[in-house]
């Protein structure tokens, strides 16, 4: 078996025989043909890609969509190599039936819930239809399937395999306002770094982001040899040219604005500013630049490679966008949080170095600890329904101030204060600070809780599994924990909303 920094990955098998267990373990051992059931590994032995197919009968836009593929698969794409595999749990058998016999393909066996289940999961799938593709290993190398067979119905891109970030970086091509076109190679010419800033000119904070960054570039960051481009998300070509032409840096030309979405999507990127840190080999070093930068404008700490693991309290990172596992260990000693974060940040680096390699694969789990009580874990653990806990005391002193700024948040409520509030602050110098009333809280005794494992997949319904509380947070836990994830196994819960 393949480890990286311990954590275990696929099975080293003879191309065939990954082939076969990777489509067994996702489909079961049988599908469904329209002359009875098959063998899954024979149905689908020697397919160049196959694509699973989010469908219902009862779907509007499904209707418009599945004769297209129908009509695309027939006549090409079926002697390209491509095998379809329906999935359909919705509605009686009798529906499944009608719905599958306009189909020239394949499909899950009704019924097949609990695989049904397990895929969607597995792909976070939201809306319907959706078309994944994947490679003859089971990896997807194609996540908008849909959009491929509407757009190149001969197949002529086919299989349609995502670029690796780094071939998109390059085949993008950069300018200045009425300027000659240069690629990524050149601009990096002579430099270590690159940072991509996306943004737009529809949001306000983008413009505000910009103004630091310039200060910021022109003082201390290229001088360390760092590059800049702008990727404006301006659809409107007036309005992207007005908003490249506010920026000091090369911009991505309009004509290749579809990079900066294929981007955007590979980098999970939420909102803006965003600002993403290369470096020479457009391997990803950070995908948080704007808060990186905004502690460090003078660049000291340089290239600002974050920590794989996420401390929820310093904000929610991947959680949108990819299933991520959070560690609730709150009422923890110190020492036994540093326990609990040695086992999981090598796992969390071993995915996390997966996804920065910039090869093209997703980011497929990312991974957090709680170990303070402030307002956004406390609502954390409301929302996964765990008892709530006080404010608790910060680990080290702590020491009245008066407040010299105009406003502050307290790190145990959420609440603002002013220039006239009591404040506490930590005396040793760490940016955290108490109102009042929290400062009396966190000197009450608080009962203990066991640290618990939870993976919330907000992309699909909002989804959170529970790991049970017995089986400690050990680096066997938390890799059985995924793997259970992964084939179904966990009882299905829902993020509470607040």
């Amino acid at each position: 078996q393949a480890f990286c920094h311990g954590v275990c990955f696929l099975p080293i098998l003879p191309p065939l025989a990954m082939a076969a267990a990777v489509f067994v373990d996702l489909f079961g051992d049988q599908l469904q043909a329209a002359d009875g059931l098959v063998q899954t590994t024979k149905a689908l032995a020697g397919k160049k890609a196959v694509g699973i197919l989010f469908s219902e009968r009862d779907c509007h836009p499904c209707k418009h969509f599945t004769p297209r593929l129908v009509r695309a698969y027939t006549k090409h794409l079926r002697h390209k190599g491509l095998e379809v595999v329906l999935a359909s749990q919705g509605g009686t058998e009798e529906d499944f039936e009608e719905h599958f016999s306009c189909m020239p393909w394949l499909a899950l066996p009704y019924p097949q819930m609990e695989t049904y289940c397990a895929l969607r999961r597995r792909l976070a799938t939201v809306a319907l239809p959706a078309l994944y593709i994947l490679d003859d290993r089971g990896r997807v190398i194609a996540q908008d399937g849909v959009t491929h067979v509407c757009k190149d119905v001969t197949g002529q891109d086919f299989p349609w395999r995502t670029p690796p970030i780094s071939q998109l970086l390059r085949s993008a091509r950069f300018a200045a306002v009425e300027g000659p076109m240069v690629g990524v190679d050149e601009i990096m010419r002579g430099k270590s770094f690159l940072g991509v800033f996306f943004g737009g000119s529809w949001n306000e904070d983008v413009e505000d982001f910009a103004v630091q960054l310039s200060e910021s570039y022109f003082s201390d960051l290229m001088p360390k040899g760092m590059e800049v481009v702008y990727m404006s998300s301006d659809a409107h070509e007036t309005a992207y040219h007005e908003n490249c032409g506010k920026m000091p840096w090369l911009c991505l030309s309009y004509p290749d604005r579809h990079i900066e979405l294929k981007l955007r999507a590979l980098l999970c990127i939420e909102k803006y500013p965003a600002l993403v840190i290369f470096d020479r080999s457009l391997r990803i070093i950070t995908t948080d630049g704007c808060a990186a930068l905004r502690d460090d404008p003078r660049g000291r700490h340089m290239p600002w490679r974050g920590d794989a693991l996420k401390d929820l309290a310093q904000g929610t990172g991947f959680i949108n966008r990819v299933p991520t596992v959070i560690v609730f260990c709150e009422t923890q000693d110190v020492a036994q949080q540093r326990v609990i974060e040695a086992t999981l940040r090598p796992i969390a680096e071993a995915y996390m170095e997966r996804w920065r390699s910039g090869d093209g694969a997703p980011l497929e789990y990312s991974f957090m600890i709680s170990k303070s009580a402030n307002e956004r874990c406390r609502r954390v653990r409301c929302m996964a329904g765990l008892p709530e806990v006080p404010p608790l005391p910060h680990e080290h002193p702590m020491q009245k101030r008066q407040a010299f700024a105009m406003e502050w948040i307290c790190d145990g409520c959420g609440g603002t204060g002013d220039h006239w509030t009591e404040r506490w602050v930590c005396a040793k110098g760490c940016r955290f600070n108490f109102c009042a009333a929290c400062r009396e809280e966190s000197r009450k005794e608080f009962e203990l809780y066991p640290a618990v494992m939870a993976l919330c997949d907000v992309r699909a319904d909002a989804a959170l599994y529970m790991a049970p509380t017995n089986i400690g947070i050990t680096e066997a836990s938390v890799m059985q924990f995924l793997k259970d994830f992964e084939c179904g196994a966990l009882k299905k819960l829902r993020l509470q909303s607040l």
